[in-house]
C-alpha cells in the first residue's frame, strides 16, 4: 500500500475545495444541450487523476497555489468557468504537475461547460463528440498510467 506523500494534505484539502464550488456543473450536465455529455469527460478525467496521483513522487505545490488562486478569484467574482479551471488545476497538482499536470487540464476541458459554450456554433451533436473523446482520451490515459510500472 502506498502511503501519504509529501504534500498531500493540502491538495487534497484543495480538491475538496474546488470541487465544492464546482456543484453547478451537474446542473449543466443535466439541462444544457451542448452540456449533456460532459459526466463522460468527467468520469475519464477522475480516473486519469487518480491514476496519475497513484503514481507521481509527490503531488505539485506551485500548481496547489494555482488551484487555491483562480479558485478563490472564481468563487469572489462569482465565475463559474475561474472554478472550474479551479478544479483542473488542482487535479492537475493532484497528478504531479509537469507534462501530466497540463494533460490533466487540457482533458480537463472536455467536462466544462465552457466547451459547449464555446463550441456550440458546430452543433450539439460536433460538442458530444468532442466531450465523449476527451472522456475515451483521459480514460485510455489513466489505463496507461495504471500499467506503467
Amino acid at each position: 500500500m502506498k502511503t501519504w506523500r509529501r504534500g498531500d494534505g493540502l491538495a487534497l484539502a484543495t480538491l475538496a475545495w474546488t470541487l465544492f464550488w464546482c456543484g453547478d456543473v451537474v446542473t449543466a450536465w443535466r439541462s444544457a444541450p451542448y452540456d449533456r455529455l460532459g459526466w463522460v469527460a468527467a468520469v475519464g478525467w477522475v480516473a486519469l487523476v487518480v491514476m496519475a496521483g497513484a503514481k507521481s513522487a509527490r503531488s505539485a505545490g506551485l500548481w496547489v497555489a494555482a488551484a487555491l488562486l483562480v479558485s478563490c478569484a472564481g468563487v469572489a467574482g462569482e465565475l463559474n468557468v475561474a472554478q472550474h479551471a479551479g478544479l483542473a488545476l488542482a487535479g492537475a497538482a493532484w497528478a504531479g504537475g509537469g507534462w501530466r499536470g497540463l494533460i490533466v487540464v487540457l482533458l480537463a476541458t472536455g467536462w466544462m461547460p465552457a466547451l459547449g459554450w464555446a463550441t456550440r456554433g458546430f452543433g450539439a451533436e460536433v460538442v458530444g463528440g468532442l466531450r465523449v473523446s476527451a472522456g475515451l482520451a483521459s480514460a485510455a490515459l489513466a489505463w496507461r498510467e495504471g500499467r506503467r510500472a
